[in-house]
C-alpha cells in the first residue's frame, strides 16, 4: 500500500492513546533497530549560568530507518510521519516552543514538504498533574506518498528541536532540582508511508541545576527588585552594578533585559553615571530596543552597553580603577493594556554571556543578577454612562434632560479631564443646550466647554485639583434634548469612542468603560370622543404612529378603529378605554383585528372604570379595529331634538342672566 491518503497520516499522528501496531510476516528481513532519543541526552546547569527565564534547545534524533520499497523488496517503507511525545517536571522546567529544523540536511523531511502537528511555535503543551507536564508533537509528510518518498537511512536525522525555560532554580536547602525527560513509548513513533508503524526504542533524557554558593562579587540587580502596577502609568526600573572591586580592572558592562511587548514598551533609556565617574577619556553608551525580538512569543529585547574609552594610543592608563557600586541604566517602561500579568525584568547577561569585561578584553566572572518581577494588577476602570439608559419623549416638541455620568471611579487614577462626544440621530432629536453636572467641581475649580451640532454634542470638563484627585459617582454633564418628531422615533445616545479623552495631569490615559443610551419616542394622545350625549377621553400611548386623533367609534357596531404606522419592526400600541363607552364582558372578549390579522391584546381592568389593550404588532400602516361586546347606544333622532331646545333654552336663559347681572352691576357703578 503505497499511496497513503493525508487524512490516514494524519489522523494516526494525533491519536492521543497507543498507536495499534497490525504486525506483518516480512519473510527474510532482519528487524531494523530504529532509536527515538535526545542528543545530547543531559542537560546540566548550575546557578553561575542559569537563572530563571534561561532558554535552552532539546534536540530530538532518530537513528537507522528503514529504507523505501524496491522491487526487490517490497514490504518494507521509509519514513513517512513521525510523533514525540516527552514528559517532564513542569514545576523546574516548561516548554515554550518547537520547530522543524528545515533547512538542516539532517532533518528527516529535508527538501520534501511535510505537515507539522500542532502548528510550531504552539508546542502542545499539557499539564497533566502537579509536577508533571508533557508535550506532544509530530509531521507528516504533505502531499502524500507516492507525490513524495519516505525517508530512509542509518541517520542520525533530527526530528525536532524544543525549547524548554528553566522556571525555577534551587537554593542552598534543596541543593538541585531535577527533570527527566521521559520519551512516552506508546506515543511516540514512526510511521511508514503506508502508515504502519515502524518498531522503534526509545531513551529517555535528563536535565539538572545545581546550586553554586554565589561569589561575593560583582553582579548586576534591579530597583525596585519587585514593582506592582494597578494603572498604565510609566515607571523605572534602574539597574545597578554591585561589588566591584579595583583589581578587576573593569572597563564594560553589558546587558539585556527582556519584557513581553505586548503588554509593555519602552519609552526612554538614561544612562547611568557609575562608570562615567571613573572616565579619564569618557565613555560609550548605547542601547538597542527591539520589542519584535521573538514576534511568535511577543518577546522584546532591550540590549544596553557601556565601555570606558581608552587613550590615542589605546591603553587604560586610569590612576583609580572602578569599584564599589552605583548606577548603569534606568528604564522607563509603560503598560499598554490593563490587564492582569506579570514577567521577569532580570538583567541578563548579553548574548547569554558574561556582563563584565576587563582591561585585556576578558570576561569577569559574576554572581547571577538578582531576580526583577512585575507584576500588574488592574485597578477597576470607572465607567462612563448615558442616564437614564433609555430616554422616553411623550409627546412632539417635549424637552427633557439627558445626564452624562461617572461611577467607581478611583483617586488612584488621578483624572483631572475628561472629553467626550455624544453621538444621536437628528432626524428625531435636537440637542438645545449642555450644562456642567456636579461631580468635578467639589474637587476644585474647574473649565466647562460644550459644543452642539448635528447630530452630536462635545463636552469637556478639566478640574484643578485643590485637595484629593476626584473619586466616586456623579454627574459630568447634563444635555437638554428636544422631541423633533413623532413616532416611529428612536435613536442610539452612543459615545464616540475615538472621541473619548480621560486624562491624568501629565496627560496619561485614564481607561473607561462606556454604556451608551437610547431615545425612543412613546407618543401619549388623549382622543376626545362625544357619544351618547356624553364626552369620553380615550388614552393612546405608543411607540408607532396613531392616526387619526380623535379615533373613529362606531357604537352601533362597537368598533373603535385608528390606523398605526411603523418601521415593521415589533412595536406596541396601549389603549386606555372607558368602560362606560365601550367594554367586553367578560374582559378577554376583546376582539383586535389588524390589518385582516386577528391579534390577541394583553386586556387588564385599571380599575372598575377603564380597561387597558396592548396590542404588540410589525406595524408598517395597518388599520386597527377594537371590537367590544358593549358600546353605549346612540341617542334617537327626537331625543336628540328635545335636548337642542332645552340646551337652546338654557342658553338663552344664561345669556338673560349674566346681562342682569352686568346690568346691576353697571348701575351700582
Amino acid at each position: 500500500m503505497k499511496n497513503v491518503t493525508a487524512v490516514l497520516l494524519i489522523a494516526l499522528l494525533i491519536l492521543p492513546t497507543t498507536l495499534v501496531a497490525y504486525t506483518f510476516a516480512i519473510p527474510h528481513i532482519q528487524a531494523i533497530s530504529t532509536r527515538i532519543y535526545l542528543d545530547p541526552s543531559v542537560y546540566a546547569y548550575d546557578t553561575t549560568n542559569a537563572t530563571v527565564g534561561t532558554l535552552f534547545n532539546v534536540t530530538v534524533k532518530v537513528d537507522d530507518v528503514p529504507p523505501t520499497p524496491s522491487s526487490s523488496e517490497p514490504t518494507i517503507m521509509g519514513a513517512g510521519a513521525w510523533q514525540v511525545y516527552i514528559e517532564f517536571n513542569d514545576t523546574n522546567i516548561n516548554v515554550t516552543r518547537w520547530y522543524e529544523p528545515t533547512t538542516d540536511p539532517t532533518y528527516l523531511f529535508f527538501g520534501k514538504t511535510d505537515s507539522p502537528l500542532p502548528a510550531p511555535p504552539d508546542p502542545g503543551y499539557v499539564h497533566l498533574s502537579p509536577g508533571m507536564g508533557r508535550t506532544q508533537v509530530a509531521g507528516s509528510l504533505m502531499p502524500t506518498p507516492p507525490a513524495q518518498n519516505g525517508t530512509s537511512g542509518p541517520g542520525p536525522f533530527k526530528l525536532c528541536i524544543l525549547t524548554f525555560n528553566i522556571t525555577k532554580l534551587p537554593d542552598i536547602s534543596s541543593g538541585s532540582l531535577r527533570s527527566n525527560f521521559h520519551i512516552g513509548p506508546a506515543d511516540t513513533y514512526l510511521l511508514d508511508t503506508d502508515g504502519t508503524d515502524i518498531p522503534s526504542n526509545v531513551e529517555d533524557g535528563s536535565y539538572t541545576v545545581v546550586y553554586v554558593p554565589p561569589l561575593p562579587h560583582i553582579f548586576l540587580e534591579n530597583t525596585p527588585s519587585t514593582y506592582e502596577a494597578v494603572v498604565p502609568k510609566p515607571f523605572n526600573v534602574t539597574t545597578l552594578i554591585k561589588n566591584v572591586t579595583q583589581t578587576d580592572y573593569l572597563i564594560g558592562v553589558q546587558f539585556e533585559i527582556h519584557y513581553n511587548s505586548a503588554y509593555l514598551e519602552v519609552l526612554n533609556v538614561y544612562n547611568g553615571t557609575f562608570l562615567e565617574q571613573w572616565a579619564t577619556h569618557g565613555t560609550f553608551w548605547m542601547f538597542f530596543d527591539d520589542p519584535n525580538w521573538h514576534p511568535w512569543e511577543t518577546l522584546g529585547r532591550l540590549a544596553i552597553g557601556e565601555i570606558l574609552m581608552p587613550d590615542d594610543n589605546g591603553n587604560y592608563d586610569m590612576p583609580v580603577w572602578p569599584s564599589g557600586e552605583g548606577e548603569m541604566a534606568t528604564v522607563t517602561f509603560r503598560p499598554k493594556v490593563h490587564t492582569s500579568w506579570s514577567e521577569s525584568l532580570t538583567p541578563l547577561p548579553l548574548f547569554e554571556e558574561a556582563s563584565f569585561l576587563d582591561k585585556d578584553g576578558n570576561y569577569i566572572a559574576n554572581a547571577p543578577p538578582k531576580p526583577t518581577e512585575y507584576t500588574y494588577n488592574p485597578l477597576t476602570l470607572p465607567v462612563i454612562a448615558v442616564s437614564p439608559t433609555t430616554s422616553i419623549a411623550s409627546h412632539l416638541g417635549e424637552n427633557f434632560p439627558v445626564d452624562v455620568t461617572i461611577t467607581g471611579l478611583s483617586e488612584t487614577w488621578k483624572l483631572t479631564h475628561v472629553e467626550f462626544k455624544l453621538e444621536y440621530n437628528s432626524t428625531f432629536l435636537n440637542a438645545l443646550n449642555t450644562t456642567e453636572g456636579t461631580f468635578m467641581s467639589p474637587f476644585g475649580s474647574t473649565t466647562f466647554t460644550h459644543e452642539e451640532g448635528a447630530g452630536y454634542v462635545k463636552a469637556s470638563i478639566e478640574v484643578t485639583p485643590s485637595g484629593p484627585f476626584p473619586s466616586g459617582d456623579g454627574t459630568l454633564a447634563t444635555i437638554t434634548f428636544n422631541a423633533t418628531s413623532r413616532p416611529p422615533a428612536m435613536s442610539d445616545l452612543t459615545f464616540s469612542e475615538a472621541d473619548l479623552v480621560l486624562e491624568d495631569p501629565d496627560g496619561w490615559p485614564v481607561y473607561a468603560d462606556l454604556e451608551n443610551g437610547k431615545y425612543v419616542m412613546h407618543e401619549r394622545l388623549v382622543h376626545t370622543i362625544n357619544a351618547g350625549g356624553s364626552t369620553f377621553d380615550v388614552v393612546t400611548v405608543s411607540d408607532a404612529r396613531v392616526d387619526p386623533v380623535p379615533m373613529e367609534f362606531d357604537a352601533s357596531h362597537r368598533v373603535l378603529d385608528f390606523n398605526v404606522s411603523g418601521w415593521g419592526i415589533p412595536a406596541f400600541v396601549d389603549v386606555i378605554i372607558p368602560n362606560d363607552l365601550i367594554h367586553a364582558d367578560p374582559i378577554d372578549n376583546w376582539w383586535v383585528i389588524v390589518d385582516s390579522t386577528k391579534v390577541t391584546p394583553i386586556a387588564t381592568a385599571l380599575n372598575s372604570s377603564y380597561t387597558k389593550l396592548t396590542i404588540n404588532f410589525d406595524f408598517t400602516n395597518e388599520p386597527v379595529f377594537l371590537i367590544g361586546t358593549w358600546a353605549i347606544p346612540e341617542m334617537s333622532a327626537s331625543i336628540m331634538a328635545l335636548l337642542l331646545m332645552i340646551a337652546t333654552a338654557l342658553s338663552i336663559g344664561s345669556a338673560s342672566i349674566v346681562h342682569a347681572k352686568r346690568k346691576k352691576f353697571t348701575l351700582y357703578k
